[in-house]
């Protein structure tokens, strides 16, 4: 056995103390990747809760846009073909009876379709952006989605379309 004595005549067993800190770095490392796993699972949950919020907040803002998705994402209802809708209970009531915010209002039921984790039956939501602006042409992007305010999952309805010009 491999000993170290000290001044004092106290003897250090180095193979246990070496066995012994190889096993405590052992449970801490392991400690470690399960709080890593968790803080990134927690990540991914912030993500989607804020992912969802934006989502249903900035539905309630589109009816301002003047040019929608030319400086960033915009969300639409849509209806049952996936076209892009705005419906009164989007708009301030005061606003309904402005002529360019009629125009646009559109009195059908959204397109709707169930969550599939929770099995809550929500609107499918419409997101709207340019993706590409240059000389040689443009490119405009559309998704739909579910999101979920009930259980946080944000599910694919359709693919992803990608288009040179606006809808």
């Amino acid at each position: 056995m491999t000993q170290i004595a000290t001044e004092r005549k106290v003897v250090i067993p180095v193979p246990e103390v070496l066995q012994s800190l190889k096993d405590r770095h052992s449970v801490l490392v392991a400690s470690f990747k399960t709080k890593q796993e968790e803080v990134t699972k927690l990540e991914q949950d912030i993500g989607s809760i804020v992912a969802v919020y934006n989502a249903y907040y900035f539905l309630k803002k589109v009816w301002e846009q003047k040019d929608p998705g030319k400086n960033g994402v915009v969300y639409f209802l849509t209806d049952a073909f996936g076209l892009a809708i705005i419906t009164k209970e989007m708009v301030p009531q005061e606003h309904w009876e402005d002529k360019s915010v009629r125009e646009r209002l559109r009195d059908i039921p959204p397109w709707c379709e169930k969550c599939p984790n929770c099995h809550e039956r929500l609107p499918v939501i419409m997101t709207y952006e340019q993706t590409e602006d240059s000389p040689s042409g443009d490119e405009w992007t559309k998704t739909w989605k579910i999101y979920c305010p009930k259980c946080y999952r944000i599910t694919q309805a359709r693919e992803p379309k990608t288009c040179d010009h606006r809808f």
